[in-house]
């Protein structure tokens, strides 16, 4: 039950458990649907984005800042 913002679900594949920040910890890398991130994220140079949820019973909360650019079209 991981979701970003509040409202967009983790997709249930691909996902992966590794030490991606190499500090000894175990990471759980998700991924989420590109058109309902865009949905609800604004643009900006310092956008927070929240992830919260549960992995194994246990609650967890993240936060971090991104710079989301819009499209542009052509």
């Amino acid at each position: 039950s991981i979701v970003l913002e509040g409202t967009v679900p983790a997709e249930p594949w691909p996902y992966r458990i590794g030490d991606y920040d190499r500090d000894g910890t175990a990471d759980l890398m998700v991924k989420f649907r590109r058109s309902d991130v865009i949905s609800v994220l604004p643009t900006g140079e310092h956008v927070a984005v929240h992830v919260t949820g549960r992995v194994a019973g246990t609650p967890f909360e993240g936060v971090d800042t991104i710079r989301v650019v819009s499209r542009c079209c052509r």
